[in-house]
């Protein structure tokens, strides 16, 4: 290390006394957290332990976090799809999940986890439910991504290249930021949040994530996850609702609404499931400003709206007393045609009468 400072070093150990003597005096850059974290997952997908342990195991690491290695398989581990462990590759999703982005530490990924290898092959020296180090011997699911030196997964099965899909998606995100407890807080405060979902916050100064794993193999839970007054206040986040879309998928959509020093989104959350929720403080931001300059349009939009509106009750006054005035104009006239027709009468009887005496009298004046 001293000679080349760039050198990973890596150390298999399992007694926590010891971790930052190897960290501080051996120079290690990290340390297997095998009988913290890797323990306690297991104990939650094999025998249904509670959740809770998740931040007790962790709680006495605070100070190395960075310097942890996180894994779910391993070459002395025996494979989560094995007999051994969880028989099913997708009963291992949730912890995945959480041991990769739960704080700064690293993750590992053995090969071949990423597509459900079981170990199922007996070996020799080795027993089946792990990959044997010490025997010539083939990993089946793995050699079908590898595809006869081809690399493209291309003999793997639907289930096995949908698996591997996860892991891309999973490791692709890119989850940030400081560690923060809530599981605790909605242990005690959210009704129906319990001790097989596991939930957290990952921050930086204007990036909120919010993840939730759901451990429970058959059934699913809702709820309204709160984030502790402690922290929200931290948060420049005006009171307000911002809608939120799950990263890993795009599937689940929610809301995070803060009222004051109350913090809260709803959560429906399936068996097996992992939502990953991000909170861009600049982005909300600009979309409050936005709401609030719509507002604005809104408001004056509607005061426009109102003088048309009495516009309109003006016009239609005008057009009511121009209907009147034009029913007494038509009227007026009639009753003046009406005259008229009635003097022209008068006046063609006086003609005809005047031309009958004219007739009898001077007869060549008449045609």
């Amino acid at each position: 290390k001293s000679r080349r400072p760039d050198a990973f070093l890596m150390a298999e150990i399992y007694n926590p006394d010891s971790y930052r003597d190897y960290l501080h005096i051996g120079k290690m850059d990290a340390l297997y957290n095998k009988v913290g974290l890797y323990d306690t997952l297991r104990d939650i997908i094999c025998y249904e332990h509670s959740t809770d342990r998740i931040d007790q195991v962790q709680a006495p690491l605070t100070d190395i976090w960075p310097q942890m290695l996180h894994f779910m398989e391993n070459h002395d581990e025996q494979r989560i799809a094995s007999d051994g462990f969880a028989h099913n590759p997708h009963y291992g999703l949730p912890a995945m999940a959480v041991s990769a982005h739960l704080n700064e530490a690293s993750v590992m990924v053995y090969f071949g986890q990423e597509v459900g290898e079981a170990a199922r092959e007996h070996a020799g020296f080795g027993s089946p439910t792990r990959t044997s180090i010490f025997d010539y011997i083939g990993v089946p699911a793995f050699q079908r991504w590898v595809n006869g030196k081809r690399y493209d997964g291309g003999a793997l099965t639907p289930e096995e290249a949908a698996l591997r899909g996860y892991y891309c998606r999973l490791l692709s995100l890119p989850v940030e930021g400081a560690f923060r407890y809530i599981h605790g807080y909605n242990r005690e405060h959210t009704p129906y949040y319990n001790d097989k979902v596991y939930s957290f916050v990952r921050e930086t100064a204007h990036t909120k994530w919010l993840i939730i794993a759901n451990f429970s193999k058959h059934d699913g839970f809702g709820f309204e996850l709160q984030v502790p007054p402690e922290l929200l206040s931290t948060w420049d986040l005006p009171n307000g609702s911002y809608p939120l879309v799950d990263k890993l998928y795009g599937e689940v959509q929610t809301h995070f609404h803060r009222e004051g020093n109350y913090g809260h989104m709803r959560v429906d959350i399936a068996p097996l499931q992992t939502l990953f929720f991000k909170l861009e403080e600049e982005k909300n931001e600009k979309w409050r400003m936005k709401s609030e300059k719509w507002k604005v349009k809104s408001e004056k939009w509607k005061v426009k709206s109102e003088k048309w509106r009495v516009k309109s009750e003006k016009w239609k006054v005008k057009s009511e007393e121009w209907r009147v005035k034009n029913v007494a104009k038509r009227m007026s006239l009639g009753i003046w045609w009406k005259m008229k027709s009635e003097e022209s009468e008068s006046s063609q009887l006086g003609i005809l009468i005047g031309v009958v005496f004219c007739r009898d009298r001077i007869h060549c004046a008449l045609p």
